[in-house]
């Protein structure tokens, strides 16, 4: 199976706005792909009230959140150009080249 990394991030971004800054699609040549996702904090704090000065570890943790992208996922089960699997991250990508 092909997949175009390229349409699957970028779908997947656009299935979960704003709810994802970015992320990284993980799977090449393999049954499934997933993806390491960057929560937008400030999209996520408007979905409950106890997020306003929650940290980025609670927030991808919380249950309001938690369920927006269990939905987005479940719904984007089965279609080729999204992934059927996330982790997100807590930290900013580094940008510093190693």
């Amino acid at each position: 199976m092909i997949v175009a990394i390229r349409a699957v991030r970028l779908g997947l971004v656009e299935q979960c706005a704003p709810l994802l800054s970015d992320a990284v699609i993980c799977g090449h040549d393999q049954a499934f792909v997933a993806a390491l996702a960057w929560p937008n904090l400030a999209a996520c704090r408007k979905l409950a009230p106890e997020l306003a000065n929650a940290d980025a570890e609670t927030m991808v943790r919380h249950p309001a959140v938690v369920s927006v992208f269990d939905r987005e996922l479940e719904g984007a089960e089965g279609q080729r150009q999204l992934p059927c699997r996330a982790a997100y991250a807590v930290m900013p990508a580094a940008t510093s080249r190693m």
